[in-house]
């Protein structure tokens, strides 16, 4: 805890002693309420100058443009996932819908539904209204639909490549491959279970926890400073690397297996059977919005608008394109 006020205090500490605060003192604070008590004295003892002023801001809210746009732009992805929906229970006896399997394309629409959802969650945790216990709860729930939404959303269309691959590469003489949508229902289900399993060690083993960081920047000019105090939270947990690389390196397996078998079937029948181009451009999208989304939550998490909007952008772009890659064609 001593480390992370170390960080967010740093800047202030650097100000204020250029201007000859003496704030040895006041760092190891007993209680929270102290902290901002001595940081609120640290900001109005200015009697160097003529004038000074002190506000509290909330840094760690979104820009209501940005986050009303983001909100519009989920909602309309949402509204289109259930348009889908009912084209494909509506026409799910056309000859062209059955051979894309529908039991399966609306398992994907299930999982993007609920990538959606993470989206929503992570736009609701920076509000003011929520307090700590929510915060975490919140957390933890955006961090759970992410990860059984991406198994739901990339699950069916790994099955029906791996399918494909079978039914084509290795036909036995006097028999016929005939692999079920029922089968490949069950490996999802088997994918989302070790989702589930995962996630429930994580969040019993290793619990997420929310600390709330206060961030000082002082402006010193020749008559008066000018101290602006904002508040932050930071959500983690003791060994959240560990896990962070056990479900990437999860995630990543599937994704690089399923780039495997599109270049094995890309050459065999035609969409929408062959989902092949919708497979390898959902990776790509994938990969590059999870390496954008790791950059800015590592290297850019003070900047809560631009984490915001890569994070959203990529959850829905990547929904978005696999879901009309999918349904379009058809």
């Amino acid at each position: 805890m001593k480390a992370h006020k170390t960080m967010w205090l740093n800047k202030g500490f650097q100000c204020a002693l250029k201007t000859g605060f003496n704030y040895s003192n006041w760092f190891d604070f007993k209680s929270q309420e102290e902290e901002q008590k001595n940081l609120q004295d640290l900001c109005t003892k200015t009697t160097p100058f003529s004038s000074s002023t002190c506000e509290n801001s909330n840094s760690s809210s979104f820009s209501a443009i940005l986050l009303g746009t983001m909100l519009g732009f989920l909602t309309c992805g949402v509204l289109l996932s259930f348009f889908f929906l009912i084209f494909t229970i509506h026409f799910r006896n056309n000859r062209i819908v059955k051979m894309s399997s529908p039991n399966l394309n609306i398992m994907t629409l299930l999982g993007s539904n609920l990538t959606y959802g993470s989206a929503y969650l992570f736009g609701a945790e920076k509000q003011n209204s929520v307090t700590k216990p929510s915060m975490e709860i919140l957390f933890q729930a955006r961090l759970c639909l992410l990860c059984i939404g991406s198994s739901l959303m990339f699950g069916p269309i790994l099955g029906k490549s791996w399918r494909l691959y079978k039914v084509f590469t290795q036909q036995v003489p006097d028999r016929r491959v005939i692999i079920k949508d029922f089968q490949l229902l069950v490996m999802v289900s088997v994918l989302v279970l070790a989702d589930i399993i995962l996630l429930l060690i994580w969040i019993l083993l290793d619990p997420v926890q929310c600390l709330q960081g206060i961030n000082v920047d002082l402006q010193v000019t020749e008559e008066s400073l000018i101290c602006t105090m904002g508040q932050g939270q930071f959500c983690t947990s003791k060994y959240s690397d560990f896990w962070l690389l056990l479900f990437l390196g999860y995630k990543c397996s599937l994704l690089i297996y399923g780039a495997y078998l599109a270049g094995l079937t890309d050459d065999l029948s035609c969409p929408p059977v062959n989902q092949s181009l919708t497979l390898i451009i959902a990776i790509v999208l994938v990969f590059l919005s999870t390496g954008l989304m790791l950059v800015m939550n590592n290297f850019f998490y003070l900047w809560h608008n631009l984490v915001f909007g890569f994070t959203t952008g990529g959850i829905l772009v990547s929904a978005s394109t696999i879901n009309c890659l999918i349904f379009i064609p058809q």
